[in-house]
């Protein structure tokens, strides 16, 4: 029953909060439901045993909260990082004095942002020094910087 309940609360919240928020609304709306689902489930669990040591799991609860945070900081903290490098990395190379695209047609870094070149991405992200995900698969350069 309490299943039921939360997959409706999911959907409400889910239309509720894209209306109000976009597609973000989906992910806060389905974590919202999930945290009401695991809070009634833990609830009625404690009723049916008779107890869980409720203050252990608060004090591990907290301190699993902290590290999420710090690790979510952390995460968003060096991506902002990588994107403001890479674009200095990018002023850096198409301001070079008499820099020449390697393939002879105009100034470094004034490629077409559509152009795909391999090679050019693989020294760009030797040079940057980021990770381009599994697969070493090429992310789009002109990426706007992440938002916390």
């Amino acid at each position: 029953m309490v299943s039921i309940a939360t997959m409706l609360l999911n959907v409400v919240l889910n239309l509720a909060l894209v209306r109000a928020i976009g597609f973000r609304g989906l992910a806060l709306g389905t974590a919202l439901a999930s945290i009401v689902n695991a809070v009634l489930l833990l609830w009625l669990l404690r009723r049916r045993i008779g107890g869980i040591d409720g203050r252990r799991l608060a004090v591990a609860v907290a301190k699993i909260s902290v590290a999420s945070a710090v690790m979510a900081g952390s995460a968003c903290g060096s991506r902002t990082a990588e994107h403001h490098h890479r674009r200095d990395v990018r002023a850096a190379t198409a301001a070079a004095p008499g820099a020449r695209d390697r393939r002879g047609g105009g100034r470094a870094g004034s490629r077409c942002e559509g152009a795909q070149d391999p090679e050019f991405d693989e020294a760009l992200r030797m040079v940057a020094g980021g990770w381009h995900g599994a697969g070493g698969r090429r992310r789009e350069a002109h990426r706007p910087p992440p938002t916390c």
